[in-house]
């Protein structure tokens, strides 16, 4: 179907494929014949991650269920949990538009959303009909939360509490909190990434967490363009927190033609980000770099979750041995298909296997 599906414009697909999933959600039916199709099971991958049971490692990242309409599908196509949002404590309708581009060859897409999500307020509405409906989550539910996109949040003490609302709407849902400070596609860019301001947002998270005595984690998004002083810097400030673990990374903003295939260097717009394997090779330093930190014991034992350019099971593998207990990817759904989860989780039970591992926590970090 892809050569097909391909022709449309990126955006509408992705809105048709929701609502597929969406309505697909709501058949018990046709969930029973996904899970039949697409799911793989092994204990060898599963695992619990700081009291959270996880039948598979293979996670769905933030920014493809901005509105968290998936839900009740997700599982049924073999993801191990799902990543919502981004979702800000006010509604925002996006940047203009066209703000989606497949790279094919390059196996990327270039991404301008903007954090376009209906806030906060409307998204935990809309999950609590649902369980009030009977419909529960069938794997772990996350939330990317980050501040919303408009001039407001400039200022830091507004966007510490534009943050802290939404952290206060979801503390009665969700299983874990991804505080998104690196989306480098919003008003102001990414000044929680500077010290100070870093200090100021997980102060006042801090005190949310003491405020409404939620239990579960959260964690920090960082961006793929950090520096390793800057990353020594955040690492000292997150010690000092309630910080959990940390998501590597987010999109890259930089442009670097010669990532992008020669046949697709033209016209790459110099606003917005790249996805998939465009951002890999960022990311797996920066996941190697903090990876090996944790593991040498230079910092708090933070779990982490790789994310970047996994389009297989060997992609997966790779960064589970740089120091990542969990994997998240959109790029590679899209581009390889609904079944790429079940393959990338048979994949790595059957490297876990042959490098002699009885379970893929013993694999985590071990090329460090």
């Amino acid at each position: 179907m892809k050569p097909v599906v391909f022709k449309f414009d990126p955006e509408f697909t992705h809105d048709v494929f929701t609502w597929i999933g969406e309505m697909s959600g709501r058949i018990g039916i046709v969930k029973w014949a996904m899970r039949k199709l697409f799911v793989y099971e092994n204990e060898i991958i599963s695992q619990d991650v700081l009291g959270v049971k996880y039948k598979n490692p293979v996670g769905l990242a933030g920014g493809f269920d901005k509105d968290a309409k998936l839900t009740q599908v997700l599982g049924s196509v073999g993801f191990g949990f799902n990543e919502i949002g981004a979702v800000t404590a006010k509604a925002y309708g996006g940047n203009a538009k066209p703000r989606l581009k497949r790279y094919i060859k390059t196996k990327s897409i270039w991404v301008n959303y903007g954090l376009k999500n209906k806030g906060a307020k409307a998204v935990h509405e809309d999950l609590k009909k649902m369980l009030d409906a009977g419909r529960k989550f069938e794997i772990p539910l996350w939330i990317n939360v980050a501040k919303t996109n408009c001039s407001a949040t400039a200022d830091q003490a507004y966007a510490v509490e534009d943050y802290s609302e939404t952290v206060r709407v979801f503390s009665d849902m969700v299983d874990v909190f991804v505080i998104n400070i690196s989306c480098p596609n919003t008003f102001g860019g990414q000044p929680f990434h500077k010290p100070e301001q870093l200090e100021a947002l997980l102060s006042g998270l801090d005190k949310v967490k003491t405020e409404t005595s939620f239990k579960q984690p959260y964690f920090l998004k960082l961006s793929p363009e950090l520096s390793e002083a800057a990353l020594d810097s955040i690492l000292k400030i997150c010690d000092q927190h309630q910080v959990d673990g940390l998501v590597i990374s987010n999109l890259s903003k930089k442009k670097n033609m010669e990532r992008m295939h020669e046949s697709e260097r033209v016209g790459v717009p110099e606003h917005g980000s790249l996805s998939g394997k465009y951002v890999e090779p960022d990311s797996d330093r920066v996941l190697e770099y903090v990876g090996r930190k944790v593991k040498k014991g230079e910092c708090k034992k933070y779990v982490i979750v790789g994310v970047g350019g996994i389009f297989t099971a060997e992609d997966a593998y790779k960064k589970i041995r740089f120091g990542a207990s969990l994997v998240e990817l959109i790029t590679g759904m899209i581009f390889e298909g609904p079944q790429v989860m079940s393959e990338i989780n048979e994949g790595l039970a059957e490297l876990l296997k042959k490098d002699g591992f009885k379970h893929i926590s013993e694999a985590v970090g071990v090329d460090l």
